[in-house]
């Protein structure tokens, strides 16, 4: 059964303006032009942290950090003893992610609903693009996206990053390194998701690369009619198609983990994000 380190497929859908530096157990990534970016600013911890060195590892991430518009993370593997602990303290903030793969054999899963009145393409245009950046709003719904990232997206508020977190996907896209698709439903954008490819990670000897897919917005209008399943199902057939060794992976807010094994993923490893507040 194969399993994919959740560190590996957080960084792999960073984006290109965040740079990781690898030290002895630990992975720093640091976005020099957007402190605000919580995901893009913050220490991955490779080896296990117990409670007892909670404040160390919010520490250590405040001073590797000096902008003070930085809210530097702390990202763990989850302890479920550390993660309560975190809870349970009214200076830190606390949210848990799921790591999940497509089991064997690779390929997508038949049963996923696909509708075909939907209309899928990729963003080709500034016009395209702008869709993109506007469906991004409404990330995950609620206040919260699967990366921890607490702003009032659906009013605007975050436009300007918002601009800056898509015109870092229409990069990879240029570059190879990731598939955009947008869905259209009577003529109006509706969703849209991404896949990213990084092929230098290593998934074991069955596999080749890792896929993972990312950002799977739906409008809220248009929830729960398998638009969803129709933009992942068609990034996979191309994306396999053409790389039929990848891993599948995803990474999602803890409160996905049902509706993921639902649709055939399997949630195999899980990240704590800390980070102090105020």
């Amino acid at each position: 059964m194969t399993t994919v380190d959740p560190l590996d497929v957080l960084e792999a859908v960073a984006g290109l303006d965040m740079r990781p530096v690898r030290l002895p157990g630990v992975t720093v990534l640091r976005t020099q032009d957007r402190p605000d970016a919580g995901v893009g600013n913050a220490v991955h911890h490779r080896e296990p942290v117990r409670v007892d060195q909670l404040d160390e590892v919010l520490d250590d991430a405040a001073r590797r950090f000096g902008h003070p518009q930085t809210t530097p993370r702390a990202v763990v593997h989850h302890d479920r003893q550390l993660h309560d602990a975190a809870v349970a303290r009214a200076d830190v903030a606390v949210s848990a992610l799921v790591s999940a793969v497509l089991d064997e054999p690779v390929g997508t899963p038949a049963a996923w609903p696909r509708r075909d009145d939907i209309h899928l393409g990729a963003p080709t245009d500034d016009r395209g693009w702008h869709a993109v950046s506007v469906l991004h709003r409404h990330a995950a719904g609620d206040a919260e996206d699967a990366h921890g990232e607490d702003d009032d997206r659906a009013r605007g508020g975050q436009d300007d990053r918002l601009r800056w977190w898509v015109a870092g996907q229409r990069q990879l896209v240029a570059l190879g390194r990731a598939r955009i698709v947008r869905a259209e439903r009577f003529g109006t954008p509706v969703g849209t998701a991404t896949l990213v490819w990084e092929p230098r990670v290593e998934v074991g000897q069955d596999h080749a690369g890792l896929a993972v897919i990312t950002d799977v917005i739906v409008h809220p209008a248009h929830r729960r009619l398998g638009i969803a399943s129709t933009m992942v199902a068609a990034l996979l057939d191309a994306h396999l198609a053409a790389f039929p060794r990848a891993l599948v992976a995803t990474l999602a807010d803890a409160s996905l983990e049902e509706p993921l094994l639902e649709a055939g993923w399997r949630v195999d490893a899980r990240l704590s994000v800390l980070e102090r507040r105020g």
